[in-house]
This record gives structure tokens, C-alpha cells and sequence, in this order.
């Protein structure tokens, strides 16, 4: 084995750490500025709401451990469980904790539009975000190219399979199916359009907050590998935990900003409030197979009903290295309603002091820029920093970490920082890869010692570089532990060779948006260098935006290695490269010109490219549940005729087969008359099966010889404190009865009434 040498790695770091520095300075030498006149009028305002209604047996994103080979060797398979064509290589989902939400605000000030849109999912794609915009301009009749920012809250518990990404999307998605991309994209755009064609007088505010959880009561610091970094991402610490630099390391550290956006209706009515700072959407377990919307969605649902009739949209930020505040009397599904409500009360507090306007400058631009080993590229200080050239047999100086100029793979590579292949399947690990010349030559190294250490540096393993995997490995690798209804993939990747960033001016606001997970370190300089006539208060940080592509580091954050290193595909320096495009946009927010915003051509996406079926003709046949003796719509089990509060209502069904039936179900209260109407949860909204109180679940049943399935749902309503009264369950649903050949497969609708059954109260 041969010793790691140290010496000439220090040397390197402290001029790099030098380089560095410079390009984290505070806003102190800049001159101070005012922000230029743009046209502006009257704000108007519109907003909309909606949830994806997509199969139960869609798989749900977020989780390796839901492939099927992990999930049966750590949880089995679920009571009832059924293959689901929709999920051929992970476990199906069953059933709806909460249907994940789709929301949107459009502003309108007679010059310029912006719609924000939030959808709960893992993440969003630029294939998607393009579809959504295109269809959205179709249904509101205007032109919203460039005019949409599409962003997702990170639920860990929303679907997968849209994504055509195959070198990042299918360890966590599930392989790319056309139809889930089709409706999914459909829906949005529905939600989008809705908000545009909405618009009313309105008002804006905002307010921020520095440092809002100092407990580590909502969230907390998730990485600990970069708590070694200096207080501005300098390096800190060496090889073998030998310090390098005289500055403090960061220690524990998370970005602790709040930032809320305040929109309201005439007569001062509430529309919409903005929710941003950064939580992992992950305080649901692998082991869940539930749509949900998880603690974003419990944090905009906890809003909602301390201000109705509010919309929340809860919008990420730097969550890549920040997760949900665990307790020691953890549940999945309580426990999301009480982390939310530790959230809310300092949100709400915040709400209430914003000051109002309604007049304001608005502009935005997109860029979409490339992604190459030659592009990825970086300035400080007026130099580029950039890869070296490729070679073959590698060597990186015998360091520990290696240099952050050392990746020397030109289609691109990801698991980098990794032991070993992140698929286990029990006791088993898999192979990772061949003998490799482009991958360096790297034996162990001792591990670090000293109080200046990283305490959970790798200790055993070769080194950063010598874990990559490149395209042709990992999709060898998912051959093995993805095994069913993989595509010839596509090499190299469409699409992580461009992505989108998007910036907007609202007021004197700046929106600065980041395709895929940024990092605390990466949002704070991107701060500190946003332009000096917003500064860092008013600069907001909107990760998981416009596209995804991993997680978004600096290069001192990237080679300290660990698992969030090892999702991305261009190396050390693709966060800070993306990053400095994106503050490129924001300089031209601060112009008084309205500017070209540069870049490449928009990428065109086949939507059949790596599709499991295709469309039309090739869809998911749903069965016929309408000539059978228990047609869609019978009632197997009725709700008690008296729940007491505290208590649960339950009624079960014959439904639709999952890919025509998406049942609604919304609990009606009597009133004057005897008449029912659709009772209002603590949001004022209806109380139904979308929301935080109710669970839908799905039971396929084999028949017997036949081999076909009866299509069993039930669903579950916690009463709470819900107020006294007569209550039933009204339900509709859509089953297939065999004429339509062709999706989206209309059928016939059903409806079923539960018997009424009485509320008592305390």
C-alpha cells in the first residue's frame, strides 16, 4: 500500500482556498445602487389549486429502498399486494394519504407576467416544465414561454415514473412511462391555466427572517461531511484532517432563512401566501406506500387553516442538506401535523406583520445553458477554473479526497463519493464496475486523525474519483438491481447535457431559481453575490426549480464526499457553474433595459423516448368493472351509525380498476331542510379525501378461477373535533365497462351515498 502524501495537496488548497475566498466577499465593496424603473402598473392576481389524480399502483419517487428487491429483503410485500404495470421495477403504491397538491399564483402588472407554480413531487424536469407551458398557453389563450417558474416541494411520497432522466431519474422514479408524463403534464397545466384566466386587483408583500429555527425544532443539519468548511465554503480542512487554513470551520450549520411572499384579494380578502425555506420532504419512511405531499404539505395545510381561505404553496429552498426534526415519539402520519405546527406558528406570526402594495416592477428570464465536461466551468477572480484534460490511468497526487479538477470522465459520471453501489439487497452488495482507465488509480489511505478532523470522513475506502460510475456502468448496474422493463438507454444523456435557470424581479425582490438540490454553503454565497441593489435579505433562494440535476455544491463542499456528492452527473464544479449562471441572470434584473437572457437553444424531448408502453394504443387496459355481479359503486361496509369525537369513520366499496377509478369522496353535513352539503374542514375548504384527515385505500382481490380482480376501496376519515351533526360519505368514482380501446379510457362514472351516521361531539 502505498502513503498518502500530503504535502503537495496542502500547497494546492491553501492557493485554491486563496481563489476561493474571493468569490465570497460581502456586498461592502460594491457601490450602493437603486433599483432601475421598469414599467409597472395596477397588480393583478390570479390563483388555483388542484391535486394529480393519477393511478394507485404509480409508483412513488424519492426512495431507492422502493425498488422491489430492497423493499421485499427490508419491509415485504404489502396485504394485497398487486403488480402494477405502471411500477416494473419498484413496489406499486396503494393508496392516497393525501393527494399530492398542485398550486399556482400568477401576477399580471399590465407589462409583465409571472406564474409560479408548485406541484408535490420529488422534482421536476425541463421536459415537464416546457409541456406544462406549452399546454397551459394553449388553454389560457396567451404566450407563457419563459413566464413559468415550475417548482417542486420534494415530497419523498409523490410519484415517480415521469421522468425521462435515465442516468439520475431511474433508481429513484421508476423507469419513464408516457401516460403518467402525459397526465401528469395535463393536470398542472390545467391548475396554471386556471390561475392566469383568474386574475384580479390585488396586493403584495413580503417579509424575511434570519436564522427563524435556532432550535433545530422544524429542521436540521443533515451533512456533516461540509461542517468542516470555512464559514464562507473555504476549505478548512486537508488530507488526513490536517487544517489548511487559519479561519473557523462552519461546524453544524443549515440555511435558517424564512421568506414569505403575501398575496391579497380585494377588500384586503387572502389569496395566496409564498413559503420558502428549506426542509427535506422525507419525514415519511420508505416503507410508506401512500401518495402524499409530506411535511411541505403539512406545513402549507397547517397555514391554510389558520387563514382561510388562503392558498399556501410551499416552495423549497436550500433543503439538500437539511431534514425534518425527528421526535422521540415519532408516527408517520401524526407526527407530520405536529412538526407542521412548530412551523406555522412562527410562519403565521411573520404573515401578519407583512406590509401591503399594489403597485410593483416586475420582470423575469430564463436560460437554458449547457452541460458538458468543457462547459462546466467556473470565474474567480477574473480566471476560469476548469477540469483537466482527460487521461487515461489517473493518478491524483496520492491525495485522500483528489482535487476538484481531477473528474476525468467526459460523458459525465455520478455515485462519485460512494463505497459501493447504493443498492443493497440484504446482505448482498452488489458488483460495482470493471477495471475502468479513465477512473484513477487509488488504494486506501489511512484514516484522518486529530481534533481538526471530519468525523465521519470515509475511513476505508479508495478515494472520491475511484467510486464514480459512468453511463454504461450505471446502466449495467440497474440491469442487476432494476430488472424489469429497463430501455436501451441513451448515451450520453439528453438530458443532463443542459439545464434551466430561471431569475425575476418582483418589486424589489429577487427570485433566483436552482435545478435541483442546493446546499446551504451554495445558497449563502449565492447570496453574498447577489446583486448589491437587492442584497442578501432580499434575495430568495428557490432550489428543486425548472429542471434537476442532483445536488448542488461548491467544489470545497463536493470533494468532502458522502451521499450527497454522489448525485449529480458533472463533477465539483457544476453547482458553483450553475450557480454563476444564475447570478448572471439577476445582474440583468438590475438593469434598466429589458435583455436578452442568453443561452442555448431549448432542448427537444421525444415524450416517447424511454417509454415502458407507448401511447395510444399501447396504455394500460383497465378491467371491466361494470358487467360483474358487484359492479363498481356497490357498498361492502357502511360507516357505525355514531362516531364520537376522537373516533373514525370507514366505508368500503367495489370501485373502478386503478387506472380509470380516482374516487372522490367528500364528506356532506345535513343542514336547514334536510338538505346535505359538503362539509367544511378547519381550512373552510371541503373535507374530502385530498387532505390531512382522511386516507384512501385500495385492496385489489383476485377472484376466484377467473384471475381478474375485485377492485376493494375503502376510505377513512379522522373525525377530530369535528362539530356535532348528521353526517354521510358521498363518493364518485369511474369505472371501465370495455367500449373505450384507447386511453384516456372515459368509461362510466359511478356514485354511491354511505347511510347517514351522527357526529356526537366530546
Amino acid at each position: 500500500m502505498r502513503c498518502c502524501v500530503t504535502g503537495r495537496w496542502i500547497t494546492r488548497a491553501l492557493l485554491l482556498a486563496l481563489l476561493f475566498t474571493g468569490c465570497h466577499g460581502d456586498d461592502s465593496g460594491r457601490p450602493e445602487t437603486s433599483l432601475p424603473d421598469l414599467p409597472g402598473g395596477p397588480l393583478q392576481a390570479g390563483v388555483a389549486r388542484g391535486h394529480l389524480r393519477l393511478p394507485v399502483g404509480v409508483p412513488l419517487g424519492g426512495y431507492a429502498q422502493r425498488g422491489f428487491l430492497l423493499y421485499f429483503f427490508t419491509d415485504g410485500f404489502p396485504a394485497g399486494f398487486r403488480p402494477s404495470p405502471y411500477a416494473p421495477n419498484f413496489v406499486p403504491s396503494i393508496g392516497v394519504h393525501t393527494r399530492p397538491n398542485v398550486k399556482a399564483v400568477a401576477l399580471d402588472n399590465g407589462f409583465e407576467k409571472i406564474v409560479i407554480v408548485k406541484v408535490s413531487l420529488v422534482s421536476v424536469s425541463d421536459a415537464l416544465l416546457f409541456e406544462v407551458e406549452r399546454l397551459a398557453g394553449l388553454r389560457s389563450g396567451l404566450d407563457l414561454t419563459d413566464r413559468i417558474i415550475l417548482t417542486a416541494d420534494h415530497s419523498h411520497a409523490s410519484y415517480g415514473a415521469y421522468w425521462q432522466n435515465y442516468f439520475l431519474g431511474f433508481g429513484s422514479v421508476d423507469v419513464y412511462n408516457q401516460e403518467i408524463f402525459v397526465r401528469m403534464a395535463d393536470q398542472i397545466a390545467d391548475v396554471a391555466a386556471r390561475a392566469v384566466t383568474s386574475l384580479e386587483p390585488a396586493t403584495i408583500g413580503f417579509a424575511g427572517r434570519d436564522d427563524f429555527d435556532p432550535e433545530d425544532a422544524i429542521y436540521r443539519d443533515r451533512r456533516p461531511e461540509n461542517d468542516v468548511l470555512g464559514p464562507a465554503g473555504e476549505l478548512i480542512i486537508g488530507n488526513h484532517g490536517q487544517r489548511v487554513s487559519p479561519l473557523p470551520q462552519r461546524g453544524r450549520t443549515k440555511d435558517g432563512r424564512l421568506d414569505l411572499v403575501r398575496i391579497d384579494g380585494p377588500d384586503s380578502t387572502p389569496r395566496a401566501v409564498i413559503i420558502n425555506f428549506p426542509i427535506h420532504g422525507t419525514a415519511l419512511a420508505p416503507s410508506n406506500l401512500l401518495t402524499s405531499s409530506d411535511i411541505p404539505g403539512a406545513i402549507e395545510f397547517r397555514v391554510e387553516e389558520a387563514i382561510p381561505p388562503v392558498t399556501a404553496l410551499f416552495v423549497q429552498g436550500a433543503a439538500g442538506d437539511a431534514e425534518p426534526a425527528l421526535v422521540n415519539d415519532y408516527e408517520e402520519y401524526d407526527y407530520l401535523l405536529r412538526l407542521a405546527d412548530r412551523a406555522a406558528e412562527t410562519i403565521l406570526d411573520l404573515y401578519w406583520e407583512i406590509r401591503l402594495t399594489g403597485d410593483l416592477e416586475m420582470e423575469i428570464l430564463s436560460r437554458q445553458i449547457p452541460q458538458t465536461r468543457d462547459t462546466v466551468k467556473i470565474t474567480r477572480d477574473g480566471a476560469v477554473v476548469e477540469y483537466g484534460p482527460v487521461v487515461g490511468n489517473l493518478e491524483i497526487d496520492e491525495d485522500y479526497f483528489g482535487t476538484y479538477d481531477d473528474f476525468n470522465f467526459p460523458d459525465g459520471a455520478t455515485f462519485c463519493g460512494q463505497d459501493s453501489f447504493p443498492m443493497f439487497v440484504g446482505p448482498l452488495i452488489l458488483p460495482r464496475f470493471e477495471d475502468c482507465p479513465l477512473r484513477p488509480e487509488c488504494d486506501p489511505c489511512d484514516p484522518p486523525s486529530g481534533p481538526d478532523q471530519n468525523p465521519r470522513t470515509r475511513k476505508e475506502d479508495e478515494g472520491i474519483y475511484c467510486a464514480c460510475c459512468m453511463p454504461d456502468e450505471v446502466d449495467s448496474q440497474f440491469r442487476i438491481v432494476l430488472p424489469f422493463g429497463i430501455p436501451e438507454p441513451i448515451l450520453p444523456v439528453p438530458e443532463t447535457l443542459s439545464t434551466r435557470v430561471t431569475a425575476a424581479r418582483i418589486g424589489d425582490r429577487l427570485i433566483v431559481t436552482l435545478p435541483g438540490e442546493p446546499v446551504s454553503v451554495l445558497a449563502e454565497i449565492l447570496r453574498s453575490k447577489a446583486p448589491q441593489v437587492f442584497g442578501p435579505s432580499k434575495t430568495l433562494v428557490w432550489g428543486y426549480a425548472q429542471d434537476y440535476e442532483g445536488y448542488l455544491m461548491t467544489a470545497y463542499d463536493w470533494i468532502q464526499g458522502g451521499y450527497e456528492t454522489s448525485i449529480n452527473t458533472w463533477g465539483p464544479l457544476q453547482g458553483e457553474y450553475i450557480m454563476q449562471e444564475a447570478l448572471a441572470l439577476a445582474g440583468l434584473l438590475a438593469t434598466p433595459a429589458i435583455e436578452d437572457p442568453g443561452g442555448i437553444d431549448r432542448p427537444v424531448y421525444d415524450p416517447t423516448a424511454l417509454t415502458f408502453h407507448p401511447l395510444p394504443g399501447g396504455a394500460v387496459v383497465p378491467e371491466n368493472t361494470v358487467h360483474r355481479p358487484n359492479p363498481a359503486g356497490t357498498v361492502i361496509e357502511e360507516p357505525a351509525g355514531s362516531i364520537a369525537a376522537g373516533g373514525a369513520v370507514s366505508i368500503r366499496w367495489h370501485g373502478g380498476d386503478t387506472v380509470i377509478d380516482a374516487p372522490a369522496a367528500v364528506v356532506e353535513k345535513r343542514v336547514g331542510g334536510g338538505r346535505f352539503e359538503a362539509a367544511p374542514g378547519p381550512d373552510g375548504r371541503p373535507l374530502d379525501e385530498t387532505g390531512y384527515r382522511t386516507v384512501l385505500l385500495y385492496e385489489p382481490v383476485v377472484r376466484p378461477l377467473s384471475g381478474v380482480h375485485d377492485h376493494i376501496w375503502t376510505f377513512l376519515w379522522d373525525v377530530g373535533d369535528q362539530a356535532p351533526g348528521t353526517y354521510r360519505v358521498h363518493i364518485t368514482g369511474a369505472s371501465y365497462d370495455g367500449l373505450d380501446k384507447v386511453f384516456p379510457f372515459e368509461g362510466m362514472s359511478y356514485e354511491l351515498l354511505s347511510r347517514e351516521f351522527s357526529v356526537t361531539g366530546k
